[in-house]
């Protein structure tokens, strides 16, 4: 079985293979964004409308506003939605030329209060889903959010030098944008 063996990565060569090859690992770095960025915040959002109502309820305290609680289901309901479409937009675009056209309608249709869409949606389909999967989730996050917990520990020196590297090139691309701008603004100016 002539085949190469994978080494497995520290998290410091994986972290530098992203960094220096972004497009052997875009896909991956695409639904990451999705599920960092959308379905997490989304299932955040879901448990704090849900303790939020029990402590309410308990207390006999009224939710803090009828537009916070529709924003907050409009949030479930768009990262939910996010990452469910992820990697079926360009498909759909190509299918269906007015996709986008579509979608712009639809976000509003959640958006707008006449038609509450979001707050349907929610009602409808995302939180029975979510609590029928709920301690499967939860106990699915825990060991992810405490190997997350102890990379960070582990690892700020390394993390806090690659911040830095960030940092340093974005001042230098800044000073090469500027100069680059300087130059074709005095080349305009000559006669």
């Amino acid at each position: 079985m002539g085949g190469v063996v994978p080494l497995p990565l520290s998290p410091a060569q994986l972290g530098l293979g992203l960094l220096l090859q972004p497009s052997a690992t875009s896909k991956v770095a695409r639904v990451g964004c999705v599920l960092v960025g959308a379905l997490g915040p989304a299932y955040r959002t879901y448990k704090a409308l849900q303790a939020r109502s029990s402590v309410g309820s308990l207390l006999g305290v009224a939710p803090e506003s009828v537009e916070e609680t529709r924003l907050l289901h409009y949030w479930t309901v768009y990262g939910c939605l996010s990452a469910a479409g992820q990697g079926m937009e360009q498909g759909l675009a190509a299918w269906f030329p007015w996709y986008y056209h579509a979608k712009v309608a639809f976000l509003l249709w959640l958006q707008t209060h006449p038609y509450q869409g979001a707050t349907t949606l929610y009602n409808a389909t995302v939180k029975p889903l979510l609590q029928r999967y709920e301690p499967q989730i939860d106990a699915g996050l825990k060991p992810v959010e405490s190997q997350y917990a102890a990379f960070i520990a582990d690892n700020r020196q390394e993390l806090a030098r690659a911040a830095g590297f960030v940092g340093d090139m974005l001042q230098a691309s800044r000073r090469v944008i500027g100069q680059s701008l300087k130059a074709l603004a005095d080349h305009l100016q000559k006669p």
